[in-house]
């Protein structure tokens, strides 16, 4: 009717279809690989950056570990230096009750001997206070108690203090 050829038309419209989709594809890749390439960047220096801020937080952490260990061993190298001079004094000190060089003595409302009668008045002053001497076995025993209980108070006092170094590392507060 019109003199056109339709099949070589549409033969033509099929081919220029197919190019602009070929064309349009080819922008879409184009489009989609730069976009992945621009996110795998984008992810590697968001990589980078977290890996240095790893790093720096494991150097930390390293640091604040050796500064513990050097404290809890400053803690322990003084804890045996005093107690060890606390031993070496009460060591002394129980000798010297034991040898009768030092001597303890009690105070007590009456130190006259129990006897048949009405006690007598202490000798030690008004009110009926005096004092009665602890044999040298019995004031050595009795120091040595009192110094176990001192050696447990400054093991509780350095134990505390180990305790309070352990919380200021892990960043506690009260």
């Amino acid at each position: 009717m019109f003199g056109f050829d339709w099949q070589k038309l549409l033969l033509v419209g099929v081919a220029v279809l197919i190019v602009g989709l070929l064309i349009g594809g080819l922008g879409t890749w184009g489009g989609y690989s730069y976009a992945w390439k621009k996110a795998t960047a984008e992810n590697l220096e968001r990589e980078r950056e977290l890996t240095r801020q790893l790093n720096e937080a494991n150097a930390k952490n390293r640091t604040m570990e050796k500064d513990h260990a050097q404290t809890v061993a400053d803690l322990r190298a003084k804890f045996q230096l005093e107690s060890g001079i606390e031993k070496t004094k009460d060591q002394a000190t129980i000798a010297d009750l034991r040898a009768g060089s030092k001597r303890l003595r009690l105070a007590v409302s009456n130190c006259n001997a129990a006897g048949p009668g009405t006690p007598r008045p202490a000798p030690g002053g008004v009110d009926g206070a005096g004092s009665a001497e602890l044999s040298g076995e019995t004031s050595a025993a009795l120091w040595g108690i009192t110094a176990d209980a001192d050696g447990a108070a400054r093991q509780l006092t350095k134990l505390q203090e180990w305790a309070l170094s352990a919380v200021k590392l892990c960043g506690a507060t009260k």
